[in-house]
């Protein structure tokens, strides 16, 4: 830090009497202000000039060295000075704690039940899929909002074998005795209850928020920053806790077809993440679901698991359906899977429109205006009609010149 310079009257001609002079100074806004030059000198005195910080590093601010007042100032460490940490894996190559994951896909293909059958696995402390380590025991809390607790997750998480004592679901907030004072968690705004939440278990290893979009009032998920500032603090409450929060989401209305664009609406959402997955159907098996890595920033494994969701009955005779992972790692990609349904339902709207086309044209031909207008009621623009008429060889003439 670097002092103003200032004049001081000799000290020999000072006395009790003596008035002080005014000196001017330089603040860190740049403005002005006058102060005696008393205070100046015993500033100086007082602060030795080898415990005068360059910067407000975090040494400093935990030895209280750092004098300076008023304004901002950048925080900031030596490398040196941070501690090397290995990754504290909860599901070994998959999921870290300290992190945020997110699992996506479309609906009905098990998101849900893959949470619930990991929620089993850590309230008991049970072994992960594909001959994986043993998971240490821990608490789990639950944020779902589509899903009945007495119906379903319930009935799902004891046909998995969890450990219903060390499961909590978080059903709202509110802030006072009355049930009907409680509201939504929204994950912008309730973090510190969360944090209260956590503090009183004491024993929590994961979160899961099933579906993100649920919980995210006041957030537009198409805007980048919108979504980041949502969810760095709740990385930062993941790292502060040594939790691994999962969150759940489906894919947006439209995208290019890509896996790292299969999350919500914004790029962001995958970007905040350590790691993502993409849940899908398995082309080489109409029966069998793929659990596939979009990205994981903390290990180079890229191999997928398939499971099964199969009907279970419970000894109170409820029959319901659980995860049944695989034996075997998947080694396609993500991407590949998604290319492969993509063309397929490209090829899928080409074949049901020649065969409207065809059903159309059966009892013979029809005005052009005709058949425009009901192709656009099959979501067929006239640039497609005209392509589609051409690849079946259909033609059009003009019966007269009106």
């Amino acid at each position: 830090m670097v002092l103003d310079e200032c004049f001081f009257a000799p000290s020999e001609t000072k006395n009790k009497n003596t008035e002080l002079p005014l000196v001017l100074s330089e603040n860190f806004e740049g403005e002005s202000y006058s102060v005696p030059a008393s205070t100046i000198v015993e500033k100086i005195k007082s602060v030795p000039e080898e415990s005068v910080p360059n910067g407000k590093s975090e040494a400093n601010l935990r030895n209280k060295k750092n004098n300076r007042k008023g304004g901002s100032f950048p925080v900031y460490r030596k490398m040196s000075e941070i501690e090397p940490q290995p990754i504290n894996w909860l599901w070994e190559d998959y999921i870290a704690k300290g992190t945020f994951t997110l699992i996506t896909g479309e609906p009905d293909l098990g998101k849900s039940q893959i949470t619930l059958s990991m929620t089993a696995i850590v309230t008991t402390g049970g072994i992960w899929p594909l001959g994986g380590k043993r998971c240490k025991e821990g608490d789990v809390i639950l944020l779902s909002a589509e899903d009945s607790p007495e119906h379903t997750i319930r009935t799902r998480l004891e046909a998995n074998g969890a450990n219903l004592g060390k499961v909590h679901l978080l059903d709202g907030i509110r802030k006072s005795d009355s049930n009907s004072d409680c509201k939504l968690f929204n994950l912008k705004s309730n973090l510190n209850e969360l944090e209260t939440m956590i503090n009183e278990i004491k024993e929590v290893t994961m979160i899961v928020v099933d579906p993100l979009s649920a919980y995210l009032s006041g957030v537009d998920s198409y805007k980048n920053t919108d979504v980041r500032l949502m969810l760095a603090p709740l990385s930062k409450l993941a790292e502060r806790h040594d939790i691994a929060i999962v969150g759940v989401e489906h894919p947006p209305k439209s995208s290019n077809g890509r896996a790292m664009n299969q999350v919500g609406g914004s790029i962001a959402f995958v970007a905040a993440s350590r790691s993502a997955y993409l849940v899908s159907k398995d082309p080489e098996d109409e029966e069998r679901r793929l659990f596939l890595k979009i990205k994981n920033n903390l290990s180079n494994y890229s191999g997928g698991i398939s499971f099964t969701v199969e009907s279970h009955k419970l000894d109170n005779g409820i029959e319901i359906s659980k995860v049944v992972w695989g034996d075997e790692p998947v080694k396609k990609t993500a991407d590949e899977v998604l290319a492969y349904y993509n063309q397929t339902e490209f090829q899928h709207k080409k074949e049901s429109r020649k065969k409207w086309l065809q059903e159309e044209l059966a009892d013979g031909p029809k005005k052009v205006t005709d058949v425009l207008e009901e192709a656009q009621k099959q979501g067929i623009s006239e640039k497609q009609l005209k392509n589609l008429r051409k690849g079946m060889g259909i033609k059009s003439n003009k019966t007269s010149f009106k």
